[in-house]
């Protein structure tokens, strides 16, 4: 629009709470992960450390997020929005909660070995399950939960847009080209 004013400075990654009146977002200076209203005021870090990625949970009470360097690796963590709390969940990056709050769907790599793909972490039997095994990164959950829209190399070093199951069944191909069109 041509409205379009600043409302947080330094920040990058970030993502309306489910009620849209808040934002969580990753802030280069006095790095750390933030919470601000949507207007971009009373903005006040809630994790002091490198990170990214913060999506917040369902009822808008948590976050789960990424700490580490994307490049070298890190952790998946949930932390209550008022900073308390803070837990490591598994090692990975990309992370977005599904709609029942139950899961977690995020890219890493298979323990032991360098296949990477899509997992998702169920939060009350705290298991991961591998559901791709494409390289595939970020991630987001459909409303109902039931699929997963990702991306990742279709080949020949293009990045397109594809779709599973969240069993991992039924993986569809969603753009095609030379294009980057996961980023």
């Amino acid at each position: 629009g041509t409205d379009a004013k600043p409302i947080v400075e330094f920040a990058m990654w970030p993502s309306f709470s489910p009620d849209g009146k808040q934002i969580a977002y990753y802030r280069l200076k006095e790095t750390g992960i933030y919470i601000a209203n949507s207007d971009g005021s009373n903005a006040r870090r809630i994790v002091n450390a490198e990170g990214c990625c913060a999506q917040w949970s369902p009822d808008s009470k948590r976050l789960v997020y990424f700490r580490g360097k994307l490049k070298a690796g890190g952790m998946i963590k949930i932390v209550n929005v008022d900073g308390s709390d803070d837990t490591e969940i598994i090692p990975g990056f990309n992370p977005d909660w599904s709609s029942d709050g139950n899961r977690i769907a995020y890219a890493g790599f298979q323990p032991g070995t360098t296949q990477s793909g899509l997992f998702v972490y169920d939060l009350r039997s705290r298991t991961s399950t591998m559901i791709t095994r494409d390289s595939g990164e970020n991630p987001q959950w459909s409303p109902r939960g039931d699929k997963i829209v990702y991306q990742t190399d279709s080949g020949g070093g293009h990045v397109n847009v594809f779709v599973v199951n969240a069993d991992g069944s039924g993986i569809k191909q969603l753009t095609t080209g030379k294009s980057n069109d996961g980023q």
